[in-house]
Protein backbone atom coordinates (compact mmCIF):
# COMPACT_ATOMS: atom_id res chain seq x y z
CA UNK A 1 0.00 0.00 0.00
CA UNK A 2 1.29 3.14 -0.89
CA UNK A 3 2.14 5.80 1.37
CA UNK A 4 3.60 9.47 1.74
CA UNK A 5 6.29 10.36 4.28
CA UNK A 6 8.72 7.61 2.89
CA UNK A 7 12.39 9.10 4.57
CA UNK A 8 15.48 8.45 2.58
CA UNK A 9 18.95 9.89 3.28
CA UNK A 10 21.27 11.04 1.04
CA UNK A 11 24.26 12.27 1.78
CA UNK A 12 23.58 15.50 3.47
CA UNK A 13 20.40 15.75 2.48
CA UNK A 14 17.14 14.01 3.74
CA UNK A 15 14.56 13.08 1.37
CA UNK A 16 10.88 12.27 2.24
CA UNK A 17 9.37 10.57 -0.90
CA UNK A 18 5.12 11.27 -0.66
CA UNK A 19 4.38 8.10 -2.51
CA UNK A 20 0.65 8.22 -2.55
CA UNK A 21 0.42 12.07 -3.58
CA UNK A 22 2.57 11.14 -6.28
CA UNK A 23 0.06 8.20 -7.80
CA UNK A 24 -2.88 10.75 -6.59
CA UNK A 25 -1.32 13.61 -8.97
CA UNK A 26 -1.12 10.53 -11.86
CA UNK A 27 -4.40 9.63 -11.65
CA UNK A 28 -5.66 13.10 -11.20
CA UNK A 29 -3.55 13.37 -15.05
CA UNK A 30 -5.57 10.64 -16.16
CA UNK A 31 -8.69 12.08 -15.40
CA UNK A 32 -7.97 15.72 -16.97
CA UNK A 33 -5.93 14.64 -19.95
CA UNK A 34 -7.22 10.65 -20.76
CA UNK A 35 -10.88 11.42 -19.84
CA UNK A 36 -10.39 8.51 -17.31
CA UNK A 37 -12.63 7.87 -14.72
CA UNK A 38 -11.21 8.49 -11.22
CA UNK A 39 -11.70 4.59 -10.13
CA UNK A 40 -10.32 3.80 -14.19
CA UNK A 41 -7.63 5.86 -13.45
CA UNK A 42 -7.00 3.80 -9.92
CA UNK A 43 -6.95 0.75 -11.50
CA UNK A 44 -4.23 1.50 -14.34
CA UNK A 45 -1.81 2.99 -11.69
CA UNK A 46 -2.58 0.19 -9.00
CA UNK A 47 -1.69 -2.28 -11.81
CA UNK A 48 1.90 -0.36 -12.53
CA UNK A 49 5.19 -1.07 -10.44
CA UNK A 50 4.36 2.70 -9.51
CA UNK A 51 2.93 1.55 -6.48
CA UNK A 52 5.42 -1.06 -5.71
CA UNK A 53 7.55 -0.62 -2.18
CA UNK A 54 10.23 1.88 -2.82
CA UNK A 55 13.14 0.73 -1.02
CA UNK A 56 16.21 2.64 -2.34
CA UNK A 57 16.80 6.33 -3.15
CA UNK A 58 17.82 5.88 -6.35
CA UNK A 59 13.89 4.43 -7.38
CA UNK A 60 12.50 7.67 -5.44
CA UNK A 61 15.39 9.45 -8.42
CA UNK A 62 13.79 7.66 -11.31
CA UNK A 63 10.19 7.72 -10.52
CA UNK A 64 10.97 12.05 -9.66
CA UNK A 65 12.51 12.01 -13.05
CA UNK A 66 9.35 12.63 -15.17
CA UNK A 67 6.31 14.60 -14.37
CA UNK A 68 3.03 13.03 -13.12
CA UNK A 69 1.40 13.77 -16.81
CA UNK A 70 4.09 11.92 -18.57
CA UNK A 71 4.07 8.65 -16.55
CA UNK A 72 0.00 8.78 -16.45
CA UNK A 73 0.49 9.19 -20.35
CA UNK A 74 2.55 6.69 -20.22
CA UNK A 75 0.81 4.17 -18.90
CA UNK A 76 -2.44 4.64 -21.02
CA UNK A 77 -0.64 4.89 -24.28
CA UNK A 78 2.41 3.58 -23.92
CA UNK A 79 6.22 4.08 -24.52
CA UNK A 80 7.08 7.00 -26.89
CA UNK A 81 3.05 8.00 -27.15
CA UNK A 82 3.91 11.90 -28.48
CA UNK A 83 4.70 10.36 -31.46
CA UNK A 84 0.98 9.01 -32.28
CA UNK A 85 0.08 12.79 -31.81
CA UNK A 86 -0.26 12.82 -27.56
CA UNK A 87 1.57 16.24 -26.56
CA UNK A 88 4.69 16.28 -23.92
CA UNK A 89 4.84 17.90 -22.21
CA UNK A 90 2.98 21.24 -22.83
CA UNK A 91 0.33 20.39 -21.14
CA UNK A 92 2.64 20.85 -17.75
CA UNK A 93 4.20 24.16 -18.69
CA UNK A 94 1.53 26.73 -18.40
CA UNK A 95 0.06 28.86 -15.85
CA UNK A 96 -3.38 26.64 -16.46
CA UNK A 97 -1.65 23.37 -15.22
CA UNK A 98 0.05 25.06 -12.59
CA UNK A 99 -3.46 26.27 -11.21
CA UNK A 100 -5.23 23.16 -11.46
CA UNK A 101 -2.88 20.87 -9.93
CA UNK A 102 -2.68 23.48 -7.16
CA UNK A 103 -6.63 23.07 -7.02
CA UNK A 104 -6.34 19.15 -6.53
CA UNK A 105 -3.30 19.75 -4.42
CA UNK A 106 -5.68 21.70 -2.21
CA UNK A 107 -8.68 19.71 -2.45
CA UNK A 108 -6.85 16.54 -1.89
CA UNK A 109 -5.07 17.29 0.76
CA UNK A 110 -1.82 16.08 -1.37
CA UNK A 111 1.94 16.53 -0.20
CA UNK A 112 4.88 18.24 -2.42
CA UNK A 113 5.75 14.61 -4.37
CA UNK A 114 9.60 14.95 -2.98
CA UNK A 115 10.63 17.13 -0.47
CA UNK A 116 14.18 17.85 0.22
CA UNK A 117 16.14 19.13 3.33
CA UNK A 118 19.56 19.70 3.51
CA UNK A 119 21.35 18.75 7.16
Amino acid sequence: MVKDGIVFLDKNEKIIFNQYSFCEYIKWNMVKFADKTYEEAGKIVNKSNLTGKVERITEVYCLIHEVPYHWAMLLIYGDMYWLNGIPYPEPCKNEEYTAWENEISEKYNLKEICEFYSE
